[in-house]
């Protein structure tokens, strides 16, 4: 793969991953059914964006992203946690049902780790590392953030759906 192809794609996903950091950490709506719909859209073609991210091969292993401490948060989209294998959302204080296999999702944790992952490799291609960022945006997709977004996707699904209902 050619490096005008690998930085066209960094770019173009850059672009993607600064919008939705800034939507998340730095961003508040205030009202939430226009939070929700404004991650759902981010998000989608986020996801959408990393499934055209080019194989750049092995990983140069003098390259590391930097460590990023945990993300705080801002924007509030109303879904605490949901189940993670329907998506539906539960309301505040509500348990999950009690059946084997269930398991919560956070909407904050979502939104934080698919952040902080990001973050990883905007700074590395803020510092000349394309082929580097493209690796570990892939790898991190597919070993992290991808699964976090398609969980979120679902809640923001259902709970949209009650908005449109309500």
């Amino acid at each position: 793969m050619d490096n005008d192809t690998i930085k066209s794609a960094a770019e173009s996903f850059a672009s993607m991953a600064r919008k939705f950091c800034d939507l998340v950490i730095r961003t508040d709506i205030g009202d939430e059914v226009i939070a929700r719909k404004a991650v759902r859209g981010t998000l989608l073609e986020l996801y959408s964006g990393a499934l055209t991210l080019p194989d750049v091969g092995i990983k140069d292993d003098d390259v590391d992203a930097p460590s990023i401490e945990p993300i705080k948060v801002l924007l509030e989209i109303g879904i605490d946690c949901y189940l993670d294998d329907t998506g539906e959302p539960l309301d505040s204080g509500e348990s999950p049902p009690e059946r084997s296999g269930v398991s919560l999702g956070s909407a904050d944790d979502d939104l934080g780790d698919i952040a902080r992952d990001l973050l990883g490799g905007l700074a590395l291609v803020d510092s000349g590392n394309v082929r580097s960022a493209v690796w570990d945006w892939r790898f991190s997709f597919n070993a992290h953030w991808g699964p976090h977004a398609l969980g979120l996707l679902r809640a923001l699904h259902h709970k949209l759906w009650d908005d449109l209902r309500s």
